[in-house]
């Protein structure tokens, strides 16, 4: 087992490394007493002798700090958005998770017991690491866990999923793939569901909706999580984002490079959405009774969503 894999498997050092990520990127909550959930000693001392932080108590890779803070948050302490796709994906059979990273989504969906969940994602880093604690899963518990060398090695067969259940004496598969989200590699109408959180706004929208559009069955359902107007705001001020690399580094892009150049930082944190917009997009694609929803404790002065979710019909 890697070391990242008995993190996340692990509840206490999950936490941890999940609250050093949180304080880093001004995310964790706070009482009288300062910050909630200081890990005792004891884990601290494992995180910084497995390589995770420094010795001044930094995070060494902030990507697998990201997948902690997103394993443990849905996990062990959802919020409004957690606790509303749990709601929406309730009674679904077949769930495509699209840019899953290192499937928190897919392990808070698992007790809901569908048949089958695809988890999608570019990054093969990810993946990886999804595999991984699917597997060590399986080991522990009923999960099957099916993994493919490349997207054309997915089976497409009508009866896949049930061939998949008849081999095993579990209740839910589950695919990790690394793969396109513009060219999502199942066929027409099937998937039940579609998640795709806090990843719209990085992609080629009207291409990737198409695309959620085509594999979902007639009367399925999308959930969309989005960076809202409020967005930039909080991440440069209380996400502590104003003078980071990352940020500097695409101001500068912004203000040197040639008009005509492709922009070198396409995934900026820069990027969101407007609710109407995100309605018409939808719409444009052919979905229906798409419906808003925001919670107050992710506003901006109470007015501008940081993030908002959009669910639609096909």
């Amino acid at each position: 087992m890697s070391v990242k894999t008995e993190i996340i498997l692990n509840r206490d050092l999950l936490a941890g490394a999940a609250y050093y990520f949180g304080r880093e990127n001004g995310l964790n909550r706070r009482d009288r007493n300062g910050d909630r959930n200081q890990p005792p000693e004891a884990v601290k001392a494992a995180l910084i002798s497995k390589g995770v932080l420094s010795s001044h108590l930094k995070l060494l890779d902030k990507e697998f700090g990201y997948a902690c803070y997103e394993h443990h948050r849905q996990r062990y302490e959802p919020d409004s958005f957690d606790l509303l796709l749990q709601k929406e994906a309730g009674g679904r059979k077949k769930i495509l998770d699209l840019c899953c990273g290192a499937g928190a989504t897919v392990f808070s969906l698992l007790g809901s017991k569908p048949e089958i969940i695809y988890g999608f994602d570019a990054n093969a880093n990810q993946i990886e690491l999804l595999e991984e604690l699917l597997l060590e899963r399986n080991n522990r518990s009923s999960t099957v866990v099916v993994k493919t060398a490349d997207a054309h090695r997915i089976p497409l067969a009508d009866d896949f999923d049930e061939q998949l259940l008849e081999q095993s004496n579990s209740s839910c598969a589950v695919v990790a793939e690394v793969a396109d989200a513009h060219r999502i590699p199942l066929a027409d109408a099937s998937v039940d569901f579609v998640i795709c959180r806090a990843a719209l706004q990085y992609l080629n929208a009207e291409q990737a909706l198409a695309e959620m559009y085509r594999v979902l069955s007639p009367g399925g359902k999308v959930f969309l999580l989005v960076h809202g107007s409020g967005y930039i705001g909080n991440y440069l001020f209380a996400r502590k984002g104003a003078f980071s690399k990352k940020t500097l580094q695409f101001v500068r892009n912004k203000l040197l490079r040639p008009p005509t150049a492709d922009p070198a930082f396409h995934r900026s944190q820069a990027n969101f959405f407007r609710k109407k917009t995100l309605i018409k997009l939808l719409e444009a694609q052919g979905f229906q009774a798409a419906q808003l929803h925001t919670f107050a404790d992710s506003m901006t002065l109470g007015l501008l969503p940081v993030y908002f979710a959009v669910t639609a019909e096909r």
